[in-house]
């Protein structure tokens, strides 16, 4: 039913006590590792033998770049409205509680 409700949700989970900028970049976007091997596999000595390669071959190659890492990055955290926490031990005090969303919301703030 939530997903009917808010069609353009995105759902992710994370221990939200211990969260940070780093936790969400591994959760929500592709590691610099991964990007720079993808752009070597372009090179033409380095990646002479890489599948990657292939895309040089089509019409218009940058833009089939560009839809691949618009859906391996969520960049959807970058225009956030809304941010829901659903879980909180009943034991923990209202400072923790208050210091956990200013974590996040710090997070969010760098992540634009």
């Amino acid at each position: 039913r939530f997903y009917k409700r808010y069609p353009f949700a995105v759902l992710a989970t994370c221990d939200v006590q211990t969260a940070t900028l780093d936790d969400y970049e591994r959760m929500l976007s592709l590691p610099l590792s991964s990007k720079r091997a993808f752009f070597m596999g372009l090179h033409p000595r380095v990646g002479a033998n890489s599948p990657v390669r292939t895309l040089l071959q089509a019409e218009e190659p940058r833009k089939i770049s560009r839809k691949i890492f618009d859906f391996l990055e969520c960049s959807d955290l970058a225009s956030i409205k809304c941010l829901v926490f659903c879980h909180c031990p009943k034991q923990i005090h209202a400072g923790a509680i208050r210091d956990v969303m200013l974590r996040h919301m710090d997070i969010l703030r760098h992540w634009r």
